[in-house]
């Protein structure tokens, strides 16, 4: 008989016992990307019925899901931090364990109407932080075409996001926060959707969401805002962790995993696997 398979919210169909199932949960960003893998595992790879639940949330409640016991699996688009590994160890007597499966970058995007195409580091910094100098894209840099009172519109994913926290540490340090009136949205993708549609807009999500979207890629530059020296987030430059937001995804279980999720987790490393988180968008991990 073929795999049978659950995805959350996608097609639900009944497994017969625990020991058929997995709980996946954790980062919006790689959702579509597990929900591929799943659907792999399950037809090509595991010939029972079998029940892998798969939801998003972000990766904040992904971590909290494992430490509460509520998953099997946390997908991460960050490290756990030492309090959370401290707390999973007080708890379940086990150090999670990380599975780094691919890699990304977080890309900062605009309108396609904005004539900016390189912005440093220092000045994105600027935009996004707490004690921003910026309003106006008069004033940051020349006037956008289409945004009408010409206000700087900053797109941001929620405080629970894998993808907030890694941005803003690495833009702004552990110690710092981001402006307040930031626009927050509920998923990567919507990020990407907010800055299609205005042309007052700046804001970062995963490469992997561009996906064929009208906005433009800004080119970063870590040495003013030298066009000769800026980057693009491509493969390249994420290996070798020349692009300043480049990161890895992960998947994370309460030690050592065994039966079926790892035989899950083997599938997502071999080259099958791989090549489905490529596909979406990312960056494979070489062999």
């Amino acid at each position: 008989m073929a795999s049978l398979l659950l995805f959350l919210p996608s097609i639900a169909i009944q497994a017969e016992n625990q020991e058929n199932m997995i709980r996946i949960k954790g980062s919006d960003t790689m959702l579509q990307a597990i929900l591929s893998l799943g659907e792999s595992f399950s037809t090509l790879q595991y010939p029972k019925k079998i029940r892998i639940l798969v939801t998003g949330g972000g990766s904040g409640n992904g971590i909290a899901a494992l430490l509460n016991g509520h998953t099997d699996i946390a997908s991460t688009s960050r490290a756990l931090t030492p309090q959370e590994e401290q707390m999973a160890l007080k708890r379940f007597k086990k150090i999670p364990v990380d599975h780094v499966v691919a890699l990304d970058a977080v890309t900062v995007f605009v309108h396609p109407s904005n004539p900016l195409r390189v912005i440093s580091v220092e000045n994105l910094a600027k935009i996004f932080g707490k004690n921003s100098p910026f309003r106006s894209w008069i004033q940051f840099a020349q006037a956008v075409p289409g945004c009408m009172n010409q206000e700087i519109v900053r797109i941001s994913r929620k405080n629970n996001s894998g993808t907030y926290g890694f941005f803003r540490e690495s833009l702004l340090g552990d110690q710092s926060q981001f402006v307040a009136d930031l626009l927050t949205v509920e998923h990567s993708s919507d990020v990407v959707d907010q800055v299609a549609k205005s042309p007052c807009a700046i804001g970062y999500s995963s490469m992997a969401q561009e996906n064929g979207q009208p906005v433009k890629t800004l080119c970063i530059s870590t040495n003013g805002s030298l066009e000769s020296a800026c980057l693009y987030p491509i493969a390249s430059t994420i290996y070798n962790h020349a692009y300043p937001f480049a990161r890895s995804l992960h998947m994370y279980t309460l030690g050592t995993p065994s039966g079926l999720v790892q035989q899950f987790l083997d599938w997502v490393n071999s080259s099958q696997g791989r090549k489905i988180f490529g596909q979406a968008g990312f960056v494979s991990i070489p062999n």
